[in-house]
């Protein structure tokens, strides 16, 4: 499998940043295809995603549901990071920026 790295940020439904660019680079990932989690684990999984650094101040609600929008949509996939052990969620090359929103 090619190895996913994240340079560019994805804009989330009114122009907050829900994936962010933080310069990292999620080399050393694995794949988690997003259908394959229960709806409760995945909704879990981007909750703690979407609070993690806890800077963005817009609803927690709002944050969650980009992101899920995202992810059905294709824009971003699933990573988990065995050397942090943590997820992230890493632009797919190729995908359309738009605005985040349902299509």
């Amino acid at each position: 499998m090619p190895q996913v790295s994240s340079t560019e940020q994805i804009p989330a439904q009114r122009g907050s940043g829900v994936v962010p660019n933080c310069g990292a680079q999620y080399t050393n990932s694995m794949r988690i295809p997003h259908t394959e989690l229960s709806p409760v684990a995945l909704r879990a999984v981007v909750e703690e995603f979407v609070t993690r650094d806890g800077t963005d101040h817009s609803p927690v609600e709002l944050r969650i549901e980009t992101v899920l929008r995202q992810l059905d949509a294709g824009r971003v996939e699933l990573h988990f990071d065995a050397e942090a052990e943590t997820c992230h969620f890493v632009p797919v090359e190729g995908s359309p920026r738009g605005d985040g929103g349902a299509e």
